[in-house]
């Protein structure tokens, strides 16, 4: 259910978009039909045009115009948050093979010499033995 969430946005986005362009032109087209002069107007003769009609003809193109640049928008941006997760998902499953600078350990010095008082291994970065002040040969 939630596994490939950012593809399941993508698809998401694009339905939505496709419905809402669908959506916008059929209100629109409902709207210029209410603006226009029914069959019985035009029959009889009795065709009068009003500010309201013209109104509602101008506004239903309008709502198919208009609404469907919105929902082209309106996808685009819930589209770009899906190719987010997905990305974000991506990078993550890339860097969890990657050891990070915590986890690499330095390799050990190699030992190269030896107190001749207490025996204790010294690395090369040390000069004197901590049992006595002795300088290494």
């Amino acid at each position: 259910m939630f596994n490939n969430i950012g593809e399941k946005i993508k698809t998401w986005a694009v339905v939505e978009c496709w419905l809402a362009i669908i959506a916008s032109i059929i209100i629109g087209i409902f709207l210029i039909a209410q603006g226009m002069p029914s069959s019985e107007e035009i029959a009889y003769g009795r065709v009068v045009e009003t500010p309201a009609n013209t109104f509602l003809i101008f506004c239903g193109i309008g709502v198919a115009i208009f609404g469907s640049f919105f929902a082209w928008l309106s996808s685009l941006l819930v589209y770009g948050f899906g190719e987010l997760i997905e990305t974000n998902a991506e990078i993550a499953f890339n860097t969890t093979n990657v050891p990070s600078q915590e986890k690499i350990k330095e390799p050990s010095k190699p030992i190269t010499w030896t107190c001749s008082l207490c025996n204790k291994k010294h690395t090369d970065d040390t000069d004197v033995c901590g049992c006595v002040p002795y300088i290494s040969p």
